[in-house]
């Protein structure tokens, strides 16, 4: 039963959202939800003044903020009955994104009666893409994406410890292989459109504009498969990091009594 594995994903929860926050600048720690407006409380623990006005935030316990996260979101979710992993980026997804778009994302993988690998990577990738179509992805596309390559990573982690057969390491070639590819064809992208580019103008004839017009698709494609590989880098630095810890609990487990190193 997943149940066994909520302290778990509560505590990568808590890990990402941090301690206490008072940014006046911020309207989630002003108890109306509006910048100047209401009481100024703050954020603790990820949990926001303008979604409970009432609790004292700054003085929020953490298991009073386990159980706000377990009826809010955990339960939600069913998080007791879903599979080890699976958990973890659902339930991580909720916090971010609400229960119900978490449910729904996996409820839709799982229809495709995909591996628990894979139903971990789809989901992951389906909140990141959920993501880049918010407004506010420049402000904080960087860490969400560094967020979800870390719970990416995380659940893969948990899923190797419930199981023999671990998916990590063949998970972070993949993704390293993938990492390469992109940063490949982004370079490709930028040399075909700066060739296109420069050479365009030299051509004294309605052909040579239509040659530096067809250098903008060229510049767009070397921002997506940029874009794509430093995805692809937070994955891989996410997975290794995860790969470092299981490596140290097996080497823990195998060897009672030696310290971790």
């Amino acid at each position: 039963m997943a149940a066994k594995t909520f302290t778990e994903c509560i505590d990568f929860v808590l890990e990402q959202e941090g301690g206490f926050s008072l940014n006046p600048s911020d309207p989630g720690n002003w108890t109306s939800g509006r910048v100047g407006s209401g009481q100024l409380k703050g954020t603790n623990m990820g949990i926001a003044a303008c979604a409970f006005p009432e609790l004292d935030i700054k003085n929020l316990t953490r298991s009073k903020a386990e159980e706000i996260y377990r009826s809010r979101y955990w339960s939600q979710v069913g998080g007791d009955v879903l599979p080890t992993g699976d958990d973890l980026v659902v339930f991580d997804f909720a916090v971010n994104s609400g229960p119900l778009m978490a449910a729904k994302s996996f409820r839709k993988t799982k229809s495709k009666k995909q591996s628990s690998v894979e139903i971990i990577q789809t989901i992951s990738a389906e909140r990141l893409s959920f993501l880049h179509t918010l407004q506010c992805w420049p402000r904080f596309g960087k860490g969400w994406g560094k967020r979800i390559a870390a719970c990416e990573a995380r659940a893969l982690m948990m899923l190797s410890q419930s199981s023999l057969d671990s998916p990590l390491p063949g998970h972070v070639r993949n993704v390293r292989r993938k990492a390469s590819r992109e940063k490949a064809l982004a370079g490709t992208a930028v040399i075909v459109s700066s060739t296109v580019a420069v050479a365009g103008p030299s051509f004294l004839s309605e052909a040579g504009i239509w040659i530096v017009i067809g250098a903008i698709p060229c510049l767009a494609a070397a921002g997506i498969f940029g874009l794509s590989a430093w995805r692809q880098s937070q994955r891989v630095s996410a997975s290794l990091s995860e790969v470092k810890k299981l490596e140290v609990s097996n080497n823990v487990a195998s060897t009672p009594g030696k310290p971790a190193t």
